[in-house]
């Protein structure tokens, strides 16, 4: 009994882990592509425009709904593109296997790291800054926010010491504009396709692109907001990289500013801090919220083009137990030959004959097979059956329609399976 529990138990786990292995997978081949365009369009049509730019990364959300896509299945497209994956994760489950392996080794990462991450500012101390709590770092630290549901903002002590107060403040609004931008639910969304999708965005090197056009973004509305010149933003960003690089020196250890090191990426943030130009507010509020309308109907349709959770089979094969191969496979054959209710299948066997050579079975038990669910086409389970010999379909007193009985049965983990 318990082997039994656990065979079944392991079964029904090798099945949850290639179905969503073949969807996560779908979705992983999806999204290189997105990639790949989003990283063209930033570096070619967008380049001079930083909000726009920021709101392509928001195409990578919907490629985490779109693994049941009845595109896959029933476009040619998608059939010569895509199918031969699902038949590589049903031969071979341990490719399944090893891609959930790979989500947790890369979510236990991300965990490890922002564990570190809150017991080190846990440990900070608070100071009022500009009329804002914010945490005072003793390293030299580029200063930054975390936490999504209580965000902080954390600041080096160098600066509270370097810095004047209306300096001071001017750093505190770029933070606080970094908050007031959902840039850290970004980020998290990030980290979460990190998880999802490791194959494509785990060894990317984009997501510094990410993080570059979300500076450029709060770049752009901190000098809105504060009302200062461009070039005395410019100035300030500069005052701040010198002086983490000095007194980091003495740490020995690194310094930048939101993560900017290279040369090139700081001299082309200051760049386009230089050519800022004033910009109406309610543009780019009407761009956010297009952005998010686009990103939620690209969801939604693409729910409405997918399979449901759990599809019923209507139709009937019938198969032989004997060899254990299909006689009839098409359910479209049956229609109108074989009906079933709660209690019996019945068989027009006259009909039946017309469609398979009857005697080419005889003694074989044969087994008609309905009900049950589909997930995806050829995944699904918690099929009925009605077991008979194939000569009480051939004999005499099987002329006209033949009744077979059978019971019903409720198997536990299919029905998980249906719902999860």
């Amino acid at each position: 009994m318990i082997w039994s529990v656990l065979y079944r138990t392991l079964q029904f786990l090798n099945v949850c882990v290639v179905y969503y292995g073949i969807l996560l997978g779908r979705c992983a081949m999806v999204a290189a592509l997105v990639l790949a365009v989003i990283l063209l369009l930033r570096k070619s049509l967008f380049r001079q425009t930083i909000f726009l730019k920021g709101a392509l990364w928001c195409l990578l959300i919907p490629v985490l709904f779109i693994g049941k896509l009845r595109f896959f299945y029933e476009t040619r497209v998608g059939i010569r593109l895509f199918l031969w994956w699902d038949g590589l994760c049903m031969r071979h489950p341990w490719i399944c296997w090893l891609y959930l392996t790979g989500m947790l080794v890369s979510a236990g990462g991300l965990w490890v790291k922002r564990r570190r991450l809150k017991a080190l500012v846990s440990a900070m101390a608070l100071q009022e800054v500009a009329g804002v709590q914010v945490l005072v770092e003793c390293l030299p630290v580029t200063p930054f926010t975390t936490g999504l549901l209580c965000p902080r903002i954390v600041l080096p002590e160098l600066f509270l010491e370097r810095f004047t107060a209306d300096e001071l403040k001017l750093i505190v609004l770029h933070e606080k504009t970094h908050i007031r931008s959902g840039h850290l639910a970004a980020l998290f969304l990030w980290d979460v396709g990190r998880v999802v999708l490791w194959p494509v965005l785990l060894p990317a090197c984009s997501a510094h692109f990410l993080q570059e056009d979300l500076e450029e973004m709060c770049d752009k509305s901190t000098i809105r907001q504060s009302g200062i010149p461009a070039d005395g933003y410019g100035s300030l960003l500069l005052k701040s990289i010198l002086l983490l690089q000095e007194e980091g020196a003495a740490f020995s250890a690194p310094a930048a500013f939101a993560g900017d090191l290279e040369y090139r990426r700081i001299k082309g943030r200051i760049e386009k801090i230089l050519c800022y130009r004033p910009y109406r507010r309610i543009r780019t509020r009407a761009l956010g919220l297009a952005a998010f309308a686009a990103t939620m109907g690209t969801i939604g349709l693409a729910g409405s083009l997918s399979y449901g959770r759990c599809n019923p089979m209507d139709g009937v094969t019938l198969w032989d137990l004997d060899t254990v191969e299909s006689i009839v496979e098409d359910c479209t054959l049956l229609e109108g030959i074989v009906c079933y209710d709660e209690r019996c299948v019945y068989v027009d066997t006259d009909a039946l004959q017309q469609v398979v050579d009857l005697s080419a079975y005889e003694g074989h038990e044969v087994v008609f097979v309905f009900g049950g669910f589909y997930k995806l086409p050829g995944i699904g389970g918690c099929c009925d059956g009605a077991y008979i010999n194939m000569r009480a379909l051939t004999g005499e007193q099987a002329e006209g329609i033949c009744q077979i009985p059978y019971e019903s049965s409720f198997d536990l983990w299919a029905w998980i399976f249906a719902w999860i």
